[in-house]
This record gives structure tokens, sequence and C-alpha cells, in this order.
């Protein structure tokens, strides 16, 4: 087993059946079955089981960060779901998205109902007055990320704010690695910090802690070096073991994904134009792909976007070190490190 499936194996169950009590409170018989799917359909629930790791790394039983665990997946699957939606995903983890498999307007009012979820599992944690407030400025930095993704996006968009902000427009002028990684860092980095924060919080009780500190900065480098990873796993992995269409970054005109970044960042003018035109195109198809990932080959991306992951999680586990209970810690270690080398 891995390190995750041990993780999993001994918190898994409760998470789950905690994730599917707060989501069926008072939800009527009808809606219950649209309201659970999103969470049935699996996911590898490595924000929760950082939370409970990293309350059991700073002293406490982990059934007593149960209600922050499950706060930090309910705002993560409740992203996902807007977020198929916004880019009009058809599947994830191997299954329809929820709005293919009910409808956008289906799938609109469960995300609705996850907001709601979340409140009831704050109210639940030991500081629900901290954690209220560090989950609205994530949920407000999810969602600029997911702005920031979607103006990274060269065409494909009818949107009058996207038509007057896209970066493609003034790509010349501007820091690209800084504003994929300011993206990034929203998107999906500030969920993982939350995740961290919470386990540690649930533990110390106040935020001005050293370790809250440590949690904030295992929580940031590990999210930072997962989208990476995920970032290659969309150019370079397999669709039965990454459950999303490969390729999808690149037929979805995105800039913003870590091999394109780093690509136009050392590419030759011509190549650079290749790329950029590629991804303009109306539709990106196979061949397109197939070509990009030539273009991306000869600059040795891959192995650039993977050693900038990998300094990320040695940071992650230099700070992880810093927990008290070292056989937790350690797991920490060893999940950072499982990340960044899941399919490589």
């Amino acid at each position: 087993m891995n390190i995750l499936d041990i993780v999993a194996s001994r918190y898994g169950r409760e998470i789950e059946a905690r994730l599917r009590e707060y989501l069926s409170r008072r939800c009527p018989d009808e809606f219950r079955d649209t309201v659970i799917y999103q969470v049935e359909t699996g996911g590898k629930r490595v924000r929760p089981l950082i939370t409970l790791l990293v309350a059991e790394a700073c002293g406490i039983e982990y059934s007593k960060a149960l209600p922050e665990a499950c706060t930090v997946e309910l705002i993560h699957e409740y992203s996902l779901i807007f977020d198929d939606i916004i880019d009009r995903s058809t599947v994830r983890r191997g299954r329809p998205t929820l709005w293919k498999a009910y409808g956008t307007t289906a799938a609109m009012l469960v995300g609705l109902w996850y907001r709601e979820a979340i409140e009831e599992a704050i109210l639940e944690s030991r500081r629900p007055d901290l954690v209220a407030r560090l989950v609205a400025d994530t949920i407000r930095e999810i969602i600029d990320g997911e702005r920031l993704d979607i103006l990274l996006e060269a065409t494909g968009r009818d949107d009058k704010y996207y038509h007057d902000h896209r970066i493609i427009d003034r790509i010349d002028r501007i820091d690209l690695e800084k504003i994929y990684l300011e993206m990034i860092g929203k998107k999906t980095a500030a969920l993982f910090r939350l995740s961290s924060v919470l386990g540690a919080l649930s533990a110390t009780g106040k935020l001005d802690h050293v370790l809250v500190r440590a949690a904030d900065r295992y929580g940031y480098s590990i999210g930072i070096a997962f989208q990476l990873i995920d970032d290659l796993l969309d150019v370079y992995g397999r669709f039965e073991k990454f459950g999303k269409e490969i390729g999808k970054d690149l037929k979805e005109h995105k800039l913003g994904n870590a091999v394109v970044v780093y690509t136009l960042l050392r590419a030759s003018p011509a190549d650079r134009e290749i790329v950029l035109k590629t991804l303009m195109k109306d539709t990106v198809t196979e061949d397109d792909v197939t070509m990009l990932v030539k273009v991306f080959d000869r600059y040795d991306t891959r192995r650039v976007v993977l050693d900038l992951a990998r300094k990320y999680v040695e940071d992650a586990c230099r700070a992880a070190d810093e927990f008290p209970v070292k056989d937790r810690a350690r797991e920490l270690i060893d999940l950072a490190r499982f990340i960044v080398e899941r399919e490589f």
C-alpha cells in the first residue's frame, strides 16, 4: 500500500460517513441522490486526510478534527461543481460530471446545497468563528484563481469580461510565470493551505501559534506541487489513472498549464508562435495535442516542471518536520513526496 492508501484506510470511512451526513441533513428524498452524486464519484480525499494527519501531528485525536476535515472536502467538491460547469467538462474521476449527469440547473442547485453544508460543518468545528473567516477568505481566493484561469484561456469564450481582460492580448507585456503561480496559488494551493491550517487550529485553538505557521507553509507548498503535477498529468498522464480526459487543458485553449507556461518561457520565437497560434484555434484537435507535446519535449519541459514541483515538496517536508508527533509528521512528509511522484 502507498502512503495515501494507508492514511485513507485509517480515516476514510469516517470522512465518507460524515460527508454524507452533512449533505443529507433536511435533504428531500427525491433530491438526495443528486446531492450525493458529487462525493460518490470518488476522489482521493487528500485535503481532509491532510487535515486529520496535521491534527494528530499536533497532538490531538483525529476524530476531534472531523468537522474541519469535512469542511475542506465540501469546499473542494463545491468548487469542482462550478468549475466543471464553467469549463464545460464532461468527465471527472472517470464518470460524467454532475452537470452532464443531471443538467446545469440541478448542478447549480446542488452547488448551493454544498455551500450550506459547509456552514453546518463549520458550526461543529472547535473554533467556528476563526474557521468561518478562514473559509470565507479561502473561497474568495479560489474564485479569484478561477477568474485568472479563465483569463489565461487563449480563446473559446464569448463573455464580455473575458474579452475585455484576457491575458493573451497582453502576453508580451506580462510576467506569465508570476501570473500562473498566483493563479494556482489561489485556485489550488489556498485550499491545501486551509486543510493543513484547520488541522493545526483544531489542536491549538488559536491562529497565532508556531504549529499553525508550520501548517500554513506545509499546505501551501504541497498545494503548489500538487497542481504542477496535475498539469503534467493533463499532458502526459493516462485516462485510466488520471480519471480525466488527457490533453483537456490544451483542448480548452489554456495558457494556465505549467507545461505550456514553462515551454513559452524557454521556447524559440518560432515555437512560441506555434504554441500560441495552436491554442488560439477554434478547435484544438488530437493531432494538435500530439504536435504540441513534441514542442514541449524539445524544451524538456516535463523535467522542468517536475523539478519545480520537487522543490516545493521539499519545502513542505521541512515544514512538516516542525510538528511534535513525529510518526504523523513522517507520514505528512511521505504524503508530500508521494503526491509529486504519483505517476512518474
